[in-house]
């Protein structure tokens, strides 16, 4: 005769069987929530591990190109977006990609909920710098030094002149323009070994 209490492995299994689900929806939800954070997600993660408040993103590469290699199509990687002209910016809140009339209807359909489309061009736009100087103004505290807080861009992918004009906008409402330290992109760091290797171009 069997020496095993039915009624103990009874017990033991029902309360396995309650408490297996719980843990496999545990561990699913928390590998969910890793595997489907956006790129827009990690690049905030990146701007509060540096006390930024927000981030640019143009379209063109260090040369200043318009159409440019996989590698550097940063703004298409973190927005979706893959027309050839425009550019994104985003704070710990909001995000949105400007582009021209060109593109209006690809830019609907190819961005999340996560963006707005700034359409360029119409009197209701405003400005890249304008519309960070008042995401930062309606979200930020005084920092120590006085400012509101600070922007990040990659310096290589934006022309002088318009570095000159995003920082006298963003200083006049009393928020910092900071360059990328070290040379470190945050979209590549954000894009990590998914992002394709530089073409050789002959």
């Amino acid at each position: 005769a069997s020496s095993i209490n039915p009624d103990f492995n009874f017990n033991f299994m029902l309360t396995r069987l309650k408490r297996t689900p719980s843990q496999r929806s545990m561990a699913s939800l928390l590998s969910t929530t890793t595997s489907s954070s956006s790129p827009l997600d990690r690049l905030r993660h990146e701007l509060r591990a540096r006390g930024l408040l927000g981030y640019i993103v143009p379209s063109e590469d260090a040369h200043q190109s318009e159409y440019v290699r996989e590698c550097d199509k940063r703004r298409a990687f973190l927005s979706g977006f893959d027309g050839s002209a425009g550019t994104a910016a985003a704070t710990i809140n909001n995000a949105g990609v400007w582009t021209d009339g060109r593109y209006y209807l690809q830019a609907e359909k190819q961005l999340s909920a996560q963006w707005s489309l700034m359409k360029t061009g119409e009197k209701s736009t405003p400005s890249v710098a304008a519309w960070l100087a008042k995401e930062v103004s309606a979200a930020a505290g005084v920092a120590v030094d006085g400012s509101l807080g600070s922007i990040g861009f990659d310096p290589r992918l934006a022309s002088i002149t318009t570095v000159e004009g995003w920082k006298s906008t963003l200083d006049a409402s009393g928020v910092s323009l900071v360059e990328d330290a070290d040379g470190c992109n945050l979209v590549d760091i954000v894009w990590g070994d998914e992002k394709p290797p530089p073409q050789h171009v002959p």
